[in-house]
């Protein structure tokens, strides 16, 4: 026994689902720009480590007389953090999944629910 054909898509849930198809490939596009300022080669991930190891040495030769010359972070990494980069793209990585989660709905109150067919009644004993 098997389901009966699901009814034709409405016009509105096709275009629902482009729209979700849309705001996903928005969302990924956003979240690949998030993902290259941190995994970039000198981007925020390899700086963050070189900070950490420079700190490191710094106070193992703190006890020593002379200068230390501390690692100091690439321009582009401090624009990157005073402008809030990362924040940014954090919020408008939130504000396409919210629409995502709203079109979501809408898709699932406009689409047919279909319900299996009735078992068949016992055989008569």
């Amino acid at each position: 026994s098997s389901l009966p054909p699901l009814p034709p898509m409405s016009q509105s849930v096709k275009e629902l689902e482009v729209k979700r198809d849309q705001l996903l490939s928005q969302q990924r596009d956003v979240s690949r720009q998030f993902n290259a300022l941190l995994t970039s080669p000198g981007g925020l991930n390899d700086t963050s480590a070189l900070v950490r190891k420079n700190l490191q040495a710094a106070i193992a030769v703190a006890q020593q007389p002379g200068f230390f010359e501390y690692y100091r972070v690439k321009e582009e990494v401090r624009e990157v953090e005073r402008k809030g980069e990362l924040k940014k793209l954090t919020q408008q990585i939130r504000r396409y999944q919210k629409e995502i989660d709203q079109v979501n709905s809408s898709i699932a109150v406009a689409r047919p629910v279909v319900r299996p067919p009735p078992p068949p009644p016992p055989p008569p004993p």
